[in-house]
């Protein structure tokens, strides 16, 4: 029998050899090849590059749903949207549908999944949607909509980042210099959304109004919205609500649609059906008085359409936060003084 013999010198060149070539392997079997000027991955990337550069103005509308789980308090970037949705996402817990288009936000975040109701708000405007997968019926409502998605479970990863301090799935972040650089790449040409803007006749002064939203297993969220300056002001749970940069979330038109919702459990998972598409009450605030009206939306191409009677509501123009509720009767509307 043949008996082979290495010599120390042989094995330590052996093992130099396998150590040089080990990371070259692991590197070529994890995520999408990086392009060159993208950010790495969101998996990778504590925090988003430092970088000298301007801030990259928006091209136009873009939105992105946001987190409002308690671990996702305060949010990044919020108190800059233009225009805010606010819906019941699974077992009492709201998400935003956040629109960003006067304002760079910078840093905007946590960015969550989709569910169809959003899809069908967003197809009216048809401008790019930030967010993280989504129900299995929101995945599959992307395509028939043609929505244009910006996704992180997919190859889109590069423009969102995970932000330090907090725990995954409350840490994934986008901002105002990512969406620019997605759209710019993309080639998407985007319009602005518009709300009818002028002075409404009738109404009554009221000073605001109060809302709470029941998530299963966790205490009620309330919500005030409080006329000051002209402007409503937020307020969650009692305090002012701020975002994650400090800045006070105000606004200038506050709407409130009585929409049907219903909790179902899909595949094990608890979730929301919400009936965007149709009609129902809606109470429009602006310029301190309350409306009394209704809105309608035929289907996901359309725009909400909001009437006093037979008459065009029409809002101050600004910052309009829409709040979507089961029930308008369970609000309290806060009278002057």
């Amino acid at each position: 029998m043949l008996h082979t013999r290495y010599t120390p010198t042989i094995v330590l060149i052996l093992i130099l050899i396998i150590i040089a070539l080990t990371p070259t392997c692991r590197l070529a079997a994890v995520g999408p090849i990086q392009q060159p000027g993208e950010p790495p991955p969101a998996s990778t990337v504590p925090n988003p590059p430092p970088t000298s550069e301007p801030r990259a103005e928006l091209p136009g509308a873009v939105a992105v749903i946001i987190d409002d789980h308690a671990d996702a308090r305060p949010q990044s970037g919020l108190a800059v949207a233009d225009l805010v949705y606010e819906i019941i996402a699974e077992g009492g817990i709201t998400r935003f549908l956040a629109f960003f288009y006067s304002r760079n936000p910078g840093d905007i975040g946590p960015v969550r999944s989709a569910r169809p109701y959003f899809l069908q708000i967003v197809r009216a405007y048809q401008v790019p949607l930030f967010h993280c997968g989504g129900s299995t019926e929101a995945l599959e409502l992307i395509p028939r909509l043609g929505i244009k998605s910006v996704n992180e479970l997919t190859a889109d990863r590069v423009y969102f980042y995970r932000a330090k301090g907090r725990q995954m799935p409350h840490n994934l972040s986008t901002s105002g210099e990512l969406i620019a650089r997605a759209t710019q790449r993309k080639g998407w040409v985007v319009a602005l959304p518009t709300l009818p803007q002028g002075q409404a006749e009738g109404g009554r002064p009221v000073a605001g109004v109060s809302l709470e939203y029941r998530a299963f297993g966790w205490q009620a969220v309330r919500i005030d919205w409080s006329l000051a300056d002209g402007r409503y002001q937020r307020n969650l749970n009692g305090a002012v609500a701020r975002d994650a940069q400090g800045r006070e979330i105000v606004a200038d038109n506050v709407i409130i649609l009585e929409v049907p919702s219903r909790s179902v459990t899909v595949d094990g998972i608890l979730l929301s059906e919400v009936d965007i598409i149709g009609h129902g009450r809606a109470w429009f605030f602006s310029r301190g008085r309350l409306y009394e009206g209704t809105w309608e939306k035929s289907s996901a191409e359309s725009h909400f359409h909001y009437r006093v009677g037979e008459t065009e509501m029409k809002f101050a123009p600004g910052v309009t936060w829409v709040q979507v509720v089961p029930d308008l009767d369970k609000l309290d509307v806060k009278e002057n003084s």
